[in-house]
C-alpha cells in the first residue's frame, strides 16, 4: 500500500546524523551569520534538542491545536542543478476541522482543479473539494495509512514514512505560530540504491481568508521565476524569511535531518523545527 500524501505524486550523499547534543546538530556556517541573507540565522543554530513526544493524550491535543481552516500559497520547487526552481504556485485551503466533541477531525482540502491530488467535488467557485476522511485517536499517528507515522508537539508536527523501503518517500513538517502556519513537504524518489530529492513544497498559511487563485506553472505571484538558492550544505533560502534544510539524497542508513525556519511578518523571531531521523524520527530541535 503506497502512501498518498495530500500533495499527490509528484546529488550527493550526506553524512549520518551524529549523537544529539544540547545545542543541536546544525552544521558549521559557510558564511557570515546574524541578519545576513546568505546564511542560516544564528538563532536557528541555537535551537535546542528535544526527544520526540510519546504520550498519546498529549499528542492528540497537540494535533488538535494544529487544526482549523488554513488559507495559503503553495510553492512547489523541482530540483535543477544546485538550485531548487519553481515548478508550480497556487493558492489552496487546508481544513482539518475538529468535531464539536473534540474526538475526531474531518479533513477537507480545496484546490484549483488542475492541481488536485485526486478527484473531488467541484464547487461553484471553481475550486475542487477533496475529502481526506476522518482522523481520531486510533489513526492520527498514521495519517496516510499504515505505512506512515506522525509525531505532534506543541505548535509543530512531523509526518514521515514508517518504512524507508518504498519507491517514494515524503516527509512533512508543520509549524504554527498564532494564526499563521508554515508547512514544508519534501519528496524523494528511489531508483535502485539511489534515493534523490525530486520536489520540495513550501506552504505559507493563515487563518485569515484570501483569494484562491492560480499563479501559472513555473512562475511566481508577480510573474517572476523563483529559485531557492543553496546557502550552506543542504540549506536553502526559500525567501528572506524562510530557510529549509533538505538533503538532496538520502543515505541507505536512513540517517538525515530536515528542517524549516521561518519568521512571521510581525516580529523577527525564528520559528520552526529540525527533525532528526535514523530510519524513524529520533528527536527534534526547537526554538528556545
Amino acid at each position: 500500500m503506497s502512501w498518498h500524501h495530500p500533495l499527490g505524486p509528484q546529488q550527493r550523499s550526506i553524512r549520518g546524523v551524529p549523537t544529539p547534543s544540547p545545542v543541536g546538530l546544525l552544521r558549521p556556517a559557510a558564511t557570515a551569520m546574524g541578519s545576513s541573507s546568505r546564511g542560516v540565522p544564528r538563532a536557528v543554530r541555537a535551537w535546542l534538542h528535544h526527544p520526540k513526544p510519546v504520550d498519546l493524550t498529549e499528542q492528540w491535543q497537540n494535533y488538535l491545536g494544529l487544526c482549523g481552516t488554513w488559507h495559503g500559497t503553495w510553492q512547489r520547487l523541482s530540483v535543477e542543478g544546485p538550485s531548487l526552481k519553481s515548478a508550480q504556485r497556487f493558492r489552496a485551503t487546508c481544513a482539518p476541522c475538529v468535531a464539536a466533541d473534540g474526538e475526531s477531525v474531518h479533513h477537507v482540502n480545496r484546490y484549483p482543479p488542475e492541481v488536485a491530488p485526486k478527484p473531488g467535488l467541484l464547487g461553484s467557485d471553481g475550486m475542487m473539494e477533496v475529502d481526506f476522511g476522518q482522523m481520531n485517536k486510533s489513526n492520527f499517528l498514521q495519517p496516510f495509512g499504515p505505512r506512515s507515522s506522525a509525531s505532534y508537539g506543541s505548535g509543530w508536527a512531523a509526518l514521515y514514512p514508517s518504512s524507508w523501503q518504498t519507491e517514494r518517500l515524503a516527509v512533512e513538517l508543520i509549524s504554527r505560530v498564532g494564526a499563521q502556519r508554515h508547512r514544508l513537504i519534501a519528496m524523494w524518489q528511489r531508483k535502485d540504491e539511489d534515493v534523490a530529492l525530486t520536489m520540495l513544497t513550501s506552504i505559507r498559511e493563515s487563518q485569515a481568508d484570501g483569494s484562491e487563485r492560480v499563479f501559472g506553472t513555473g512562475s511566481s505571484e508577480h510573474g517572476e521565476e523563483h529559485v531557492a538558492e543553496q546557502v550552506e550544505e543542504d540549506w536553502y533560502t526559500l525567501s528572506p524569511s524562510t530557510f529549509a534544510l533538505v538533503p538532496r539524497q538520502l543515505s541507505s542508513s536512513g540517517d538525515f535531518q530536515i528542517g524549516l525556519a521561518w519568521a512571521t511578518a510581525s516580529d523577527d523571531a525564528w520559528n520552526g523545527l529540525i527533525a532528526n531521523f535514523s530510519q524513524h524520527l529520533q528527536s527534534v530541535q526547537l526554538p528556545k
